[in-house]
Order: C-alpha cells, then sequence, then structure tokens
C-alpha cells in the first residue's frame, strides 16, 4: 500500500483439516454483523457451506452487495442493514429480525474497527467503543427473545490479544467523552491513544462475555454465551486501520501471523462445534494465541475475568442504551 504498510497474502495452514471436523448447520440460523470480509465473512460462508441460514448484518455499501452476492450463491443468505455506530440503525435493524421472527441459533458479534481516530459516533460515545462494546450489547439486547427461542442458542464476542495489559476503565465508556479520549496517538507498540481505546474495546468483549454469563447462569437459561479471537490474522480490518493512519510501518509482524481463513477457526467453532460451554474462550493454540489450531483456553488475565469490571460495563452499557433485567 505504500507508507510502510503491505497486505500480508498469508497461505492457510490449518482451515482445510479444520473444516472437515466441524459439524453440519442443517437447521441452523446465524446472525453475524460485518460479514463483508475476512473472518466475518469466512465464518457466514462456512456456515452456509454446512447447510446453515445467514442473515449478515453490515453497512449499506458496494462492499456489503458484493458479500450479499458471492455469498446468495452458496446458500441461504439475507443482507440486513446495521450500522453499529448509529443505534437508530440498529433499532432498525432489530425490528427487521423481530418482524422475520426466526430463532437465532448463534449471534456472533464480530464486527470491529481498530486504532481509529478520536472522533465521537452520533451517539456521543468514542466511535471505536461504539461499534465493537456498545452496539453489540444494543444489538443483543435488542433480538435476545429470538436468541432464547432456539435449542441452545449461542451469543459470541469476539475480542483479540489487545484485551491484554490493560484494565477496563470507566472513563472510557462515558457518554460525551467520544473525541476527547487522548488523541490520535498511533504508535503500536508505545501504546498511542489508538489503541489504548482498542485495547478498551477488546476487553470489554471478554468481560461482556463473562457479565452475560453469570446472568444467563443465573436465570437458569439454556443460552450460552461465548468468547473468541483470532489471533494475529491478516484481514481487511489492518487495511482500514492504516488507510485511518492507525497502522503504519508494522509489516514485519505478519512473519507471526496467519491467514484469515485460518484466523477465522476460533469464530467457526464457537459457532458450530460441540461440547461448548457458557463462558468458554477459544483462539489458535499457538505463539501466545497468535495463530494455530483452534483451542480452548484453560485460564484467562485477571483483567478479563475482573468481577467488578462486569458490573462495571452492564452499568455503562445500559447507560448508553436502556435498562436490560436479563
Amino acid at each position: 500500500m505504500g507508507n510502510g504498510y503491505t497486505k500480508a497474502n498469508l497461505p492457510s495452514r490449518w482451515f482445510s483439516d479444520f473444516l472437515s471436523t466441524v459439524p453440519s448447520a442443517t437447521g441452523k440460523t446465524l446472525v453475524i454483523t460485518g460479514c463483508t470480509s475476512g473472518v466475518g465473512f469466512i465464518t457466514a460462508r462456512t456456515f452456509l457451506q454446512k447447510g446453515g441460514k445467514v442473515y449478515g448484518l453490515n453497512r449499506p455499501s458496494s462492499r456489503s452487495e458484493n458479500a450479499k452476492t458471492e455469498l446468495s450463491k452458496i446458500g441461504q443468505y439475507s443482507h440486513v442493514d446495521c450500522d453499529l455506530q448509529d443505534p437508530s440503525s440498529i433499532d432498525g435493524c432489530t425490528r427487521s429480525l423481530l418482524e422475520i421472527g426466526d430463532p437465532i441459533d448463534v449471534l456472533s458479534c464480530n464486527a470491529g474497527i481498530m486504532a481509529i481516530e478520536d472522533v465521537a459516533a452520533p451517539s456521543g460515545y468514542d466511535v471505536q467503543i461504539q461499534t465493537n462494546h456498545f452496539g453489540h450489547f444494543q444489538l443483543i439486547k435488542g433480538v435476545f427473545s429470538l436468541i432464547e427461542k432456539s435449542e441452545q442458542g449461542r451469543i459470541i464476542m469476539h475480542s483479540s490479544l489487545a484485551r491484554e495489559g490493560v484494565k477496563l476503565d470507566p472513563k472510557y465508556f462515558t457518554k460525551g467523552s467520544g473525541g476527547n479520549l487522548g488523541g490520535n496517538g498511533a504508535s503500536m507498540f508505545r501504546n498511542g491513544a489508538r489503541w489504548k481505546r482498542y485495547h478498551q474495546t477488546k476487553l470489554a468483549n471478554v468481560v461482556l462475555s463473562k457479565a452475560l454469563h453469570d446472568r444467563l447462569v443465573k436465570k437458569n437459561s439454556k443460552v450460552i454465551s461465548l468468547c473468541c479471537a483470532p489471533g494475529l490474522a491478516s484481514t481487511e480490518l489492518q487495511h482500514t486501520t492504516h488507510l485511518n493512519g492507525g497502522f503504519q510501518g508494522y509489516d514485519f509482524i505478519w512473519k507471526f501471523g496467519q491467514s484469515a481463513e485460518d484466523g477465522s477457526m476460533p469464530m467457526i467453532w464457537c459457532c458450530l462445534g460441540e461440547g461448548l460451554e457458557s463462558g468458554d474462550f477459544w483462539e489458535p493454540s499457538l505463539y501466545g494465541g497468535g495463530k494455530g489450531p483452534v483451542k480452548k483456553k484453560k485460564k484467562l488475565s485477571k483483567s478479563c475475568l475482573h468481577v467488578p469490571s462486569r458490573d462495571m460495563l452492564w452499568q455503562k452499557s445500559e447507560e448508553a442504551v436502556g435498562k436490560w433485567d436479563l
């Protein structure tokens, strides 16, 4: 691309063998955010190939139209407009899904943005916090009744290795803070402000998954809450970040990375794998979660398991989208 960034073209090493182990999706419905490319597209494609039905929740764009064309060739795919930066768009999306009324067997909260500049979303929150966290919380809340209609509904949060090294800070989840959260420092290794905000969102994904798990168990619900991470997978995520000025001069990291197909394995396994339990976290098994065959992580860090953070995040989320007595 220039400016010190080249999108990596990495071969898939594990995906083909993995795919043969994935159970059928026949009779199941997946609702997934952000499936125009990368992990989301591959997850949707795999779910269709395995015989399931998919609703792709994406912003209207040429990319979403192209994804619809390609995925519709494989199986039952439908597009639903959904801009996670805009609460009114999320409301419209949930109304559409409720009108359709199909039970949701899997809700994959996959969409995300990374190291984007310090600006506010229409909601008043930071654009990364809104897209990666609050938008998904609103979506889960809005369609939860459809997830409960499944024999064993699954809610999947998509985190990252960026969950590590920080503590969840309520200032990032405060309305009106968008555009006032540290500026646009873009150094990934010096913890620039763009990356600090991204770290908060990816930790929030894990913490929300645990908070959901707590409430689902207390409710004696058959719905389960799962979380996963793709490792260092080469997708459009890095390209978008680069174009926004947040990913410069890091080509060398791709010698530690893997393809988008290999990076999709944890998400696909959370969608269709057997023997999963609420509260599970799945990610690649090699290089500290950077790449490799998918494996359940036995022990998460203290910041991921910090119980007071669950209560704080739930409270902030309710302040953003309304009370939810799950």
